[in-house]
């Protein structure tokens, strides 16, 4: 899994948790760094999830990039700066999870991100 934050202490709680729940966690400061990552090693993540305002490139812009390399390449906005609603651009099947988030909303947010980028929506998550 790669974690893209640009505040290290956010990264770090954020990969602490992931961590606990049984994920393998790369984490970078920005998107062309976890896009130079991506592009040097494509199979070996499962999932990305980024920080929506960062500088030199949003969350949204780094994870349709991503796609260029991984087209199926699930993802999780997570913003403390923007409602869900707000964000017009984000990728196809890219569940938004607002700051601050327990582990338990993380972990369904993973779940409904890998399951929209298998075409299946999870009955919890469907409107």
């Amino acid at each position: 899994m790669l974690l893209v934050d640009n505040h290290e202490g956010v990264r770090e709680v954020t990969a602490a948790g992931l961590a606990e729940m049984g994920h393998q966690v790369v984490s970078v400061e920005d998107g062309p760094r976890m896009l130079a990552l991506l592009a040097a090693r494509p199979n070996d993540f499962d999932l990305i999830v980024s920080d929506y305002a960062m500088p030199l490139m949003s969350g949204c812009d780094m994870l349709d990039r991503a796609r260029e390399i991984r087209p199926d390449l699930p993802g999780i906005i997570i913003t403390g700066y923007a409602e869900s609603g707000s964000i017009a651009k984000k990728p196809a099947g890219v569940p938004v999870l607002a700051k601050p988030f327990s582990g338990e909303q993380l972990a369904d947010s993973i779940r409904g991100a890998m399951a929209a980028m298998r075409g299946v929506c999870p009955p919890e998550l469907s409107h």
